[in-house]
């Protein structure tokens, strides 16, 4: 088998990403068991979607190391910080259509730990914000912009989750006919 010329298998991000990518899918989906999906899990297959073709890259190093000699002493931690920031994006982005099968107190600390960006949950390293842009370092601020979209349509899904009723709290519901409650019993205290 020949091998693939180096540019060929790198991976690029989009030139032209925004948050409005996240929401050019039709209304009404069908996923491979052929019912058709709610606004949540349309969200979750396209945040997935923008996983797999966009923040499935390698880490921007080149780019970070542009940053070092802007503010050395503020450099230290940069590199591990920012990789596991994109890392916990990804991780939720890779399993987005199925976060409607978390526990609502799950889906409370996920929202609570995706609520801030880098910079602001990291402000040790505002320094090199105003350094990251499209002209001096292209890939890293690809990689901030497409994690950032990601991240508020992660925010977003979290929301139309929470908006509809969980199916544990359905389960416990008396039925008409006999008055005995669905699903498991309460705990008697004894």
């Amino acid at each position: 088998m020949a091998a693939r010329p180096r540019e060929a298998q790198e991976r690029r991000y989009p030139e032209t990403f925004s948050d409005s990518t996240l929401c050019t899918w039709p209304r009404k989906m069908s996923s491979t068991r052929g019912h058709r999906m709610n606004k949540a899990e349309v969200l979750g297959r396209k945040i997935e979607s923008v996983y797999s073709e966009a923040l499935r890259c390698p880490f921007p190093y080149e780019d970070c190391g542009k940053l070092e000699r802007i503010a050395p002493k503020s450099w230290e931690g940069f590199i591990p910080d920012l990789d596991l920031y994109f890392s916990y994006v990804a991780g939720y982005s890779s399993g987005a259509a199925h976060l409607h099968k978390e526990k609502p107190r799950d889906l409370t600390r996920i929202r609570r730990s995706l609520t801030t960006s880098f910079f602001e949950d990291q402000p040790k390293y505002r320094v090199f914000e105003k350094h990251i842009t499209r002209s001096n370092t292209p890939e890293l601020y690809r990689k901030l912009q497409v994690t950032e979209a990601v991240r508020r349509k992660l925010l977003d899904l979290l929301d139309l989750i929470r908006a509809r009723p969980h199916p544990e709290k359905h389960a416990r519901k008396r039925t008409r006919s006999t008055g005995h409650r669905k699903g498991p019993s309460p705990k008697v205290a004894g």
